[in-house]
């Protein structure tokens, strides 16, 4: 099954994950949905292997952002970070997945990790092994040569969520006065920044169209979903 990238940000279920990415992606906003509501309609589909075709980064570097090099910064003795784009978007995703890609190829001699996520990455390493200077040439020379494949082997996965159900609602309640909006809950603010016209219109644009999942943050189980 062939997916051409968006132009823009879509609402809707679960989907796909990273075929390098452990586990199911749970669909979610701050813990406003989970697992299975008899009142909605419920999605199942079994999971399978497709092909996600991707533009070329070279493509990518169009845009201003992309165009833009990489800002790296060390974080003590120990750490290497990049910054790809001052914006969350599947362009500064796929830039950092072809360039970390790149580096872990390179099989540096004191890499320990390397950690993407949206806009950025990170390298942790050893020092006593390889020295930061040494490790940030390379790094750069990966960005400069780092294309992206055209196909990434991905899963589609449907997946129940309940929305609104009483046991969520309790939870997110305990915890209004660290929100952004404390006079409404998860899914009231979701609709409202979405610029859509209430909980039921935003159910319905979350739960209506595929999501591409690139990562998990901030809260336990929460996607990143374009």
């Amino acid at each position: 099954m062939r997916f051409d990238l968006p132009a823009q940000r879509h609402a809707g279920r679960a989907g796909p994950c990273r075929s390098d990415t452990p586990g199911a992606r749970r669909c979610g906003h701050q813990g406003a949905c989970t697992a299975l509501n008899k009142r909605h309609r419920v999605h199942r589909r079994t999971s399978r292997v497709t092909d996600f075709c991707l533009p070329f980064y070279n493509d990518f570097k169009k845009g201003t952002d992309m165009a833009d090099p990489i800002r790296y910064s060390f974080g003590a003795d120990e750490h290497l970070f990049a910054e790809v784009s001052d914006s969350m978007s599947l362009e500064a995703f796929f830039k950092g997945l072809a360039v970390t890609r790149a580096v872990e190829r390179l099989a540096l001699d004191g890499v320990l990790d390397v950690c993407l996520a949206n806009a950025s990455f990170q390298i942790r390493f050893d020092p006593d092994r390889i020295a930061p200077h040494v490790l940030l040439e390379a790094v750069r020379a990966a960005e400069a040569g780092a294309v992206a494949e055209r196909t990434l082997q991905t899963r589609i996965i449907e997946i129940p969520v309940l929305y609104n159900d009483p046991w969520t609602h309790e939870t997110l309640m305990r915890f209004r006065d660290r929100h952004q909006d404390p006079g409404s809950t998860d899914l009231e603010y979701a609709a409202r920044i979405n610029n859509l016209a209430d909980v039921d219109a935003f159910i319905a644009a979350h739960s209506g169209a595929p999501w591409f999942v690139s990562m998990v943050g901030f809260v336990a189980g929460l996607p990143f979903m374009f």
